[in-house]
């Protein structure tokens, strides 16, 4: 339902509240309150722009509409779509992510994911007994599908809450000493050697080394002594 009225002023020489200006109008969305001015000064012509922003509402097509309607999982094929685009590698670890937040958050509409909640999310995951990194990785995935859900036209979310970021004890130890790396290398397997040395001496990962898409002779030039590595091959898309 919908309104009309036109604002008052009181005169300052009787006193009297005297109604001045356009018209207003007030109608609802999700039972919500909206107070517009239509802009007219005639009140049948007002009533058209009410009755087309009362249809819009109907519709779902008022401006900022779309974010009262959005889902959690709406946004899901956003960022998948983000990933194809940009031809990163890691979706499987996002869906992992993904899940994990589906827990909480799944069926929700986005503009009912708060800051107290996502503090909740970050509760029960600790209870869990997920690390902090795990945790931040997770809310990162979730901060990523608003952020571009707000940069849709029209936007599917409104402002983003704020995220809280745990910290992490993620300090690497374990790094090997020449004479231990040549100790391990010595007890290892021989198909695994060569591929050890080259992991220790250039710092390659293991799948640039053997995965899927790993070494292959075209990339190894014995005269110069160099390894090349394919752009598409890498996990940060950088050829080395």
């Amino acid at each position: 339902m919908g309104s009309l009225y036109r604002r008052k002023k009181r005169d300052p020489l009787t006193g009297k509240l005297l109604e001045t200006g356009p018209w207003w109008m007030k109608y609802y969305d999700q039972g919500k309150p909206y107070f517009q001015s239509t802009g007219k000064y005639k009140k049948r012509e007002a009533e058209v722009v009410l009755t087309k922003a009362m249809g819009a509402v109907n519709d779902g097509q008022r401006e900022g509409a779309q974010i009262h309607k959005t889902r959690f999982e709406d946004l899901i094929g956003l960022m998948e779509i983000e990933y194809q685009l940009k031809g990163r590698k890691t979706w499987s670890r996002r869906l992992q992510h993904i899940e994990h937040l589906r827990k909480s958050f799944g069926g929700m509409r986005v503009k009912s994911i708060t800051s107290d909640r996502i503090q909740y999310y970050i509760v029960r995951r600790q209870r869990e007994g997920a690390a902090n990194g795990t945790i931040n990785r997770e809310l990162e995935c979730l901060h990523r599908m608003l952020v571009l859900g707000s940069r849709c036209t029209p936007p599917k979310c409104g402002p983003l809450p704020h995220f809280s970021k745990l910290r992490e004890d993620n300090v690497r130890v374990g790094f090997f000493e020449h004479d231990e790396f040549l100790a391990l290398r010595g007890a290892a397997a021989d198909h695994l050697k060569l591929a050890m040395t080259i992991a220790y001496y250039t710092g390659m990962r293991q799948g640039e080394i053997i995965g899927a898409t790993g070494l292959t002779w075209e990339q190894v030039n014995l005269e110069e002594g160099t390894i090349r590595l394919i752009a598409k091959h890498t996990k940060t898309n950088t050829a080395r």
